[in-house]
């Protein structure tokens, strides 16, 4: 991760959010079950910003992604882990903004 932090006043965020690395992008596979199966990537994502405990991401909009839903990312250089949705917003109609919290 970038050394630029942003820091907001009044936000509900419990953790600093850092800019990604240019160049970095996140995979994200929905139907991943368990950890000993396969990681497929999927479809990929822009990274926005990240934190310790999560990341918020762009994507092509394709319906999987819906607010407490389950799925596995690999964001940037770090391993494939599991994480949920926590929330999703429309951009346009072809792309989605959405925050994942790693478990």
């Amino acid at each position: 991760m970038a050394n630029e932090m942003k820091v907001e006043k009044n936000s509900k965020k419990r953790q600093l959010r850092f800019k990604p690395d240019e160049g970095s992008v996140a995979w994200v596979d929905t139907r991943r079950s368990s950890s000993s199966e396969e990681f497929l990537k999927q479809f990929p994502a822009l990274i926005v910003n990240e934190s310790f405990d999560g990341c918020a991401l762009i994507c092509s909009s394709d319906g999987h992604l819906k607010k407490g839903s389950k799925l596995w990312l690999e964001v940037g250089l770090l391993s494939p882990m599991q994480a949920e949705v926590m929330w999703v917003e429309k951009l346009s109609q072809d792309a989605v903004k959405f925050g994942a919290r790693y478990l």
